[in-house]
């Protein structure tokens, strides 16, 4: 391989390092303000409690 060529080999290797980089920081970036945006409804509280089971007296053993 002549000079020239390694170094085009170089620039192209280093410019696709460079775009995953970009494609993935701007995915992370796009979860994070998508997160963002639903944090609200995701932190509302719900106005219902929900009623804690009741205990059921189990029969005693020499009932039978």
């Amino acid at each position: 391989m002549s000079e020239k060529n390694t170094s085009e080999h170089s620039y192209r290797f280093a410019y696709g390092v460079c775009a995953i980089f970009l494609v993935g920081f701007l995915l992370i970036t796009c979860a994070v303000v998508s997160d963002a945006l639903r944090r609200g409804d995701l932190e509302k509280v719900i106005p219902e409690a929900i009623p804690a089971p009741t205990a059921t007296p189990s029969p005693a053993a020499g009932d039978s």
